[in-house]
């Protein structure tokens, strides 16, 4: 038996294999997403994208998903009401926390799965802190984004082209398009990119409120369900086959 963590009993979990079972950890968001998307956009989404890719690779051995973590690094949308942020101290001592307590269980196999990109350097460093990996969900999409884009470069940011696409495909019935909104600004520096899919040398500090008065950074204009379907299908098939990777890689030796 597998599944949520949170659904098992303390037997169930001392009789899975320490060596086949693979824990996906997802971190997430409470934010605001723009006038036509809900708060708990980024953590809907990472949560969809763990559970579909567990489902497919627990055919191959055991796979572990705690409850979301469902607050993150947000004080860069603060100005919107409703956002909540933990202070990246914070941040990094749950996630390290909840990490290492499965660890000490003898779950070694983990996999932080990042549904949000102000999350990046904190989860970064948890992993390298706590000896697991990390990874940021959207990333598995990027052949999927590069053939059915039809946003320029700023138009996959925040409450975007990609984000609404997988709303209109999970969860239809939240998402408002008569407020959708379009608002791309544009690049304060040469080398900066507001955008999930075009990584920039530069990284500089910002608010949203500064870019947006809608709190939307790209195009959520050109989102349609068929995009996002096949961007779901991309994270979920490229996820699950990371996990089967984590599954048989040689784990390092440990110092106790």
């Amino acid at each position: 038996m597998t599944g949520g963590l949170g659904s098992l009993s303390w037997q169930d979990v001392a009789g899975l294999d320490r060596e086949r079972t693979v824990a996906l950890v997802p971190v997430a968001a409470l934010e605001q997403h723009g006038p036509h998307l809900a708060l708990d956009t980024d953590a809907f989404l990472v949560a969809s994208v763990v559970e579909g890719a567990a489902e497919r690779a627990r055919a191959a051995g055991p796979v572990l998903v705690p409850p979301t973590i469902f607050a993150g690094s947000s004080e860069h949308h603060m100005a919107f009401p409703g956002t909540v942020t933990l202070r990246p101290e914070t941040l990094a001592a749950v996630v390290s926390d909840v990490c290492l307590s499965l660890t000490r269980h003898g779950f070694r196999r983990l996999l932080i799965v990042n549904g949000h990109g102000g999350n990046r350097a904190v989860l970064a460093q948890v992993a390298q802190s706590t000896g697991v990996a990390t990874i940021d969900y959207w990333t598995l999409a990027a052949d999927a984004v590069a053939e059915l884009r039809e946003s320029p470069v700023g138009g996959m940011a925040h409450a975007c082209e990609f984000e609404t696409s997988l709303m209109l495909h999970l969860r239809p019935e939240s998402v408002r398009t008569e407020l959708i909104a379009r608002e791309i600004p544009e690049p304060r520096f040469s080398l900066e990119r507001l955008d999930l899919f075009e990584r920039a040398p530069l990284v500089a500090y910002w608010k949203t409120d500064d870019l947006s008065r809608s709190g939307v950074l790209g195009a959520p204009d050109l989102a349609t369900a068929e995009k996002g379907r096949a961007f779901f299908e991309a994270c979920v098939s490229g996820l699950a086959g990371l996990v089967e990777e984590l599954r048989t890689v040689p784990l390092p030796a440990t110092n106790a």
